[in-house]
């Protein structure tokens, strides 16, 4: 494993000096920018004089820094320093506890464009047993030459479909591509993996806390890789790090019971929530950003219970109702497609939507593979709840395997894994999670509003989308379309964006 520091924002005076003046020493880190910065509202020197207090003092900078961050609590002043990481060799089991966090940037090797090799991580908790290494060692290899079986099989079986031989560059790539992409869902989370991270000292410091306190070994020993690499330059802006831990309490045999009710469902998405009324809403925030004044009566069709009605999600039509009430909601229709329609045919592709979007919410369960949770999980600003994954849960098969007579090859793949990760898994032993594969499925609850939703979809409706996450996005577009269906030509993909949807 590797977890190094590789860079941090400092002052651009300092290196310019440093790269002219050979001799020239200076203190380099992140922390008399956020000791100046910290200053700025009660001095009345300038921004510059201020840096230049703070790197002639660094010391005094510390104490400052310490003072105002940990003593008086002005957390903010620690988002003022920023770090780079590289991390190597982490299984991709521990890159999801990483990339946890909401408010970091990630970029990660891809198991799609790049065919993977057979490094792995053997975790601590079965290393120390050398029989349990065997086996886990002995099972993560017949999962890697499955992989390249499976490689081998869908690269033949397209080549033979396109033409063979006969077939372009462009297309050979397109190709190696659908290959890599489907075949990686026969490898184990245990698989090696590396990704670059940036991210400030507030988000670090609570990363390291949380990672330091989570079950698996490898993600502790990550989680102190990367304090001790950021206290080596930035002490002053990092000290609360004890390990924590959240563990749901299991509330299934506690007095009381949830309503069953009845949700839409399409595919491997159902629509749990809704804003009550969001076309009203929709249009109530448009009219206070003109006005100033907000329709009290908008957004609350006059039932605030939360149950899940039958028949639908909340804020839908129960039995017993107004009959003019959802007429009324329905009304502002026009108003919301007229809003939404100027507002996009002038933003462009790249705008994000209005932000009055985020005043509705959409509440999904989804069930998805490991591999298309790689993918939904850099949705960041969602929230998502997300349970252990489920072997007894159907894994995913990508089409492409069905298609070229490879299914049984898969599956028998999968099953190699299974005795022990089932053995361990009776034993509380946490390494079990490592033997679950790409093709595996979770499931999890994902709250996004309105707004986020567009970009979702925009990204992962277009057509150079990953098969699996398109569909799921477009099972969420098409449920959150039926409750607000004047947005719905606007959750499409960038690639038919202004065309209708």
């Amino acid at each position: 494993m590797k977890v190094k520091l590789v860079g941090a924002n400092l002052e651009l005076e300092q290196v310019d000096r440093a790269l002219r003046e050979p001799t020239y020493r200076p203190h380099l880190s992140p922390e008399p920018i956020a000791a100046a910065y910290a200053r700025i509202s009660r001095s009345e020197k300038t921004v510059e004089q201020l840096r230049q207090d703070a790197r002639e003092n660094v010391e005094k900078a510390r104490r400052s820094n310490r003072n105002i961050v940990f003593e008086m609590g002005h957390s903010s002043i620690a988002e003022h320093a920023t770090f780079n990481f590289d991390m190597e060799g982490i299984s991709r089991l521990a890159i999801e506890a990483v990339e946890h966090s909401r408010l970091a940037s990630y970029t990660e090797r891809s198991q799609r464009y790049v065919l993977i090799g057979s490094d792995m991580v053997v975790p601590d908790e079965v290393a120390h047993d050398e029989s349990l290494r065997t086996r886990f060692v002995e099972a993560f290899e017949a999962m890697s030459r499955g992989y390249r079986s499976l490689v081998d099989g869908l690269l033949e079986h397209q080549l033979r479909e396109a033409g063979g031989a006969a077939i372009d560059k462009e297309r050979r790539r397109e190709i190696d591509t659908a290959t890599r992409e489907d075949a990686r869902y026969l490898l184990p989370l245990a698989t090696a993996g590396q990704l670059g991270m940036t991210l400030n000292a507030r988000s670090l410091e609570n990363m390291v806390r949380r990672l330091k306190g989570h079950p698996l070994a490898e993600v502790r020993r990550v989680g102190g890789l990367l304090e001790e690499e950021a206290l080596a330059v930035t002490p002053s802006l990092i000290r609360h790090t004890d390990p924590w831990r959240w563990v749901p309490p299991d509330v299934s045999r506690m007095p009381g019971t949830f309503g069953a009710g009845s949700v839409p469902t399409r595919g491997r998405a159902s629509l749990l929530h809704v804003t009550p009324a969001p076309a009203s809403l929709l249009a109530a925030g448009a009219c206070f950003e003109a006005t100033g004044r907000f329709p009290v009566e908008a957004g609350n069709p006059g039932d605030d219970s939360s149950a899940l009605p039958d028949g639908g999600v909340d804020g839908g039509p129960r039995s017993g109702d107004a009959p003019d009430r959802y007429e009324s909601e329905r009304g502002f229709g026009p108003l919301v497609q007229t809003l939404a329609d100027a507002w996009f045919s002038g933003a462009g592709v790249h705008a994000p939507a209005p932000r009055s979007f985020e005043l509705v919410d959409f509440l999904f369960e989804l069930t998805c593979s490991a591999a298309c949770f790689g993918q939904l999980k850099r949705h960041r600003m969602a929230t998502l709840l997300v349970a252990p994954y489920d072997a007894d849960l159907a894994p995913v098969v990508p089409p492409s395997v069905v298609g070229a007579g490879l299914t049984d090859l898969f599956l028998a793949c999968l099953e190699t894994v299974r005795p022990l990760r089932d053995a361990l898994r009776r034993d509380g032993n946490p390494a079990a999670e490592y033997l679950f594969a790409n093709a595996h499925c979770r499931k999890m609850l994902f709250k996004t509003n309105l707004r986020e939703l567009v970009h979702v979809s925009r990204l992962r409706l277009d057509h150079h989308a990953q098969w699996e996450i398109r569909e799921l996005v477009s099972d969420m577009c098409a449920l959150a379309s039926s409750r607000l269906p004047e947005v719905e030509r606007w959750l499409c993909g960038k690639d038919v964006f202004g065309a209708g949807g």
